[in-house]
């Protein structure tokens, strides 16, 4: 079985190469995404996010490192959307942390920055 520390990488790594089945495919059949946009549950929802990611070319970079407490990881990235480059915004920081059962991801979490939160504000309203 892979190590959190792998899941994440291949997390990642699929994430930037728009591998939609293949991060799908990582999380459990009932696990739970919350993140800006709101709650998502089960694989068919969750393909559904990757594949707008992908459709938006999204990327994703970890700038800090893997903080792991029993089978839960939390971490600093940075992401980059079509979305946001329209707006202006290169990229955004944001903080993810996932739990892993049995080599799957149950639950996500991202959460932007209050100082990415505050770039997406000033950069809607201008």
């Amino acid at each position: 079985m892979a190590s959190i520390d792998e899941i994440v990488n291949a997390f990642i790594v699929g994430e930037n190469a728009h591998e939609v089945d293949r991060v799908t495919s990582m999380f459990s059949d009932d696990a739970t995404i919350v993140h800006a946009s709101g709650t998502l549950h089960g694989k068919d929802e969750i393909r559904a996010w990757q594949q707008g990611l992908a459709d938006g070319h999204f990327s994703i970079e970890v700038t800090g490192p893997l903080n792991l407490s029993g089978s839960t990881v939390n971490f600093d990235v940075v992401v980059g959307l079509d979305t946001f480059r329209q707006m202006g915004l290169a990229s955004l920081d944001g903080t993810e942390e996932m739990a892993v059962e049995d080599g799957k991801i149950t639950n996500f979490t991202f959460g932007f920055t209050p100082e990415a939160v505050a770039k997406l504000q000033g950069a809607a309203t201008s």
